[in-house]
């Protein structure tokens, strides 16, 4: 089998899958900032990954931040061809985000619910799930907020401006005086929600063409990632679904991406809590190379799982794994002898492949693109109610419902232009060029 560093991939048949603003939060994230950035110079260096939250303290300067310099609506088209993406697979975006906004409540929110999510009481496993996603009213609407943003539409431009300043605002009034975002969602899906929800104001507040105009965003954002900061695993340097618990890679990556969304946006992110999440990727890497991971660790041993490969991958994309690393290499190798099939529907894998492989680029990249590309506009839903949307498929559609299945199908399509690719156009993430 040829390396994936030449840009090509031999395929193997794929596995089967088993309030009130809180002054003190700016306070509190500068005390915690007060470590320096730079790891230990006397130990072993990491060689996987750097920190890389670079961004200003302050953002106080009308201007987006580089990531989404390619969120254009005039040449979203353009931009999309070019990266991958087809005329249908925009008209599909755009069928979806009218679904949703069409099926916006009054109130701003999305409802969880209405929409399907919580069908699981006990899963395959004989565990109790509590119906999870029942409530999850915050995180669906986060989701249903990043799939707007990510085509370009924000709170001050485009058609749906209304719909995304409703959200927002319903968002804002709903949090807790703690800073915890994650609405009336309990124990399974109470800290993914409080981090989709971080994550979709975090990116709204770095879309405003001016940071001052919603000083209320800001610092609904700061309390927010202060809550992240606060439910860090001080020990392995991730987040479960309580504080104190053993970590995922999963409530990681979410976690991840909240943090570093409101970096880019100008919110500071503790030095030492960018320490741990170096110290947890470099702790649960697998594999010949380090680029494989799993869910948890348990004993015995589990083996590594394509999903979980994606989600430590993209994660250490943005802490600014080199391309050429071999770990970097590996989990390519793994996820694209494991492509999107329609009889292996895992969309919660193809949302981190997606991203994953598009920063990789390459072969790789061409060949799990038009993959997905094709089979997610193939199951978009073209007639009736229901046009635009997707239907919720096992294993995570009947705990999230509807609004998740559309929002992270539309969220994929999306990807050619939702975020700077790192490696193809270089940039401040890293300095290798493609093969």
């Amino acid at each position: 089998m040829r390396s994936v560093s030449d840009g090509t991939v031999q395929r193997s048949a794929p596995e089967t899958p088993a309030g009130k603003a809180n002054p003190d939060s700016d306070r509190l994230l500068a005390e915690r900032s007060s470590l320096p950035l730079t790891m230990n110079r006397n130990g072993p260096q990491p060689n996987a990954f750097r920190p890389n939250f670079d961004a200003v303290s302050h953002r106080t300067k009308a201007n987006i931040p580089a990531t989404y310099r390619l969120r254009n609506l005039s040449k979203r088209k353009e931009i999309a061809q070019k990266f991958g993406g087809t005329e249908e697979s925009e008209r599909a975006v755009e069928s979806s985000l009218k679904w949703l906004a069409n099926h916006q409540e009054r109130g701003g929110y999305w409802d969880a619910d209405r929409f399907g999510a919580g069908k699981v009481k006990i899963d395959e496993q004989g565990i109790d799930r509590r119906n999870a996603g029942v409530q999850a009213d915050a995180g669906l609407t986060a989701l249903s907020i990043l799939a707007f943003l990510g085509a370009g539409y924000t709170q001050e431009e485009g058609l749906y401006a209304d719909n995304l300043n409703r959200a927002i605002q319903w968002m804002i009034k709903q949090q807790n005086s703690n800073g915890f975002l994650g609405g009336e969602a309990t124990h399974y899906a109470r800290m993914y929600s409080h981090a989709m929800a971080t994550y979709a104001l975090a990116e709204a507040y770095g879309l405003q063409n001016d940071p001052k105009s919603n000083p209320q965003l800001r610092e609904s954002v700061a309390r927010a990632v202060a809550y992240i900061v606060e439910n860090q695993n001080p020990y392995d340097g991730g987040w479960r679904y309580v504080k104190g618990q053993k970590s995922d890679m999963s409530m990681f990556g979410w976690q991840l991406m909240a943090l570093k969304s409101a970096e880019i946006a100008g919110i500071p992110i503790p030095s030492d809590t960018k320490q741990l999440m170096v110290k947890f990727l470099k702790d649960r890497s697998m594999g010949k190379n380090d680029g494989l991971a799993t869910y948890r660790l348990v004993e015995p041993a589990t083996l590594p799982t394509p999903a979980m490969t994606a989600e430590s991958l993209f994660c250490k994309q943005m802490l600014g794994i080199r391309r050429d690393n071999p770990a970097c290499r590996e989990a390519v190798q793994f996820i694209s002898e494991r492509p999107p099939r329609r009889s292996e529907h895992n969309l919660y894998y193809w949302y981190y492949g997606t991203l994953a492989m598009y920063q990789y680029g390459g072969n790789p990249w061409r060949e799990w693109n038009e993959d997905l590309r094709e089979l997610l506009i193939s199951e978009q839903i073209t007639q009736g109610e229901n046009a635009g949307s997707w239907d919720p498929r096992p294993p995570w559609g009947p705990y999230g419902g509807r609004l998740y299945s559309t929002t992270l199908s539309t969220l994929c399509l999306e990807v050619y232009y939702r975020f700077l690719p790192l490696y193809q156009m270089g940039g401040r993430y890293d300095d290798s060029s493609p093969d």
